[in-house]
């Protein structure tokens, strides 16, 4: 079962080896202070090309920075 669920990931998902995200997430981090987990999440939007979709007030403010698109599933979020 575990072999079905892992084929099923490996044909279904775009898969970033940490030795391809580990320096970009580092640089991230560094330069705009957000949390390790963050870092993950914007760093794999920027190698992906992809859009960032969150409803975290801290990560809202990093993308911005970075010039990211980002979309902002919170209205409250949205004058951030």
């Amino acid at each position: 079962m575990a072999d079905l669920g892992y084929d099923f990931v490996l044909k279904n998902f775009n898969l970033i080896r940490e030795d391809e995200i580990f320096d970009v997430v580092l640089e991230i981090c560094k330069n705009t202070g957000s949390r390790a987990v963050d870092g993950y999440f914007i760093a794999t939007a920027k190698l992906t090309n992809s859009i960032l979709i969150t409803n975290d007030r801290v990560m809202v403010k990093t993308p911005r920075k970075l010039v990211l698109r980002l979309i902002i599933s919170s209205k409250s979020l949205m004058r951030l």
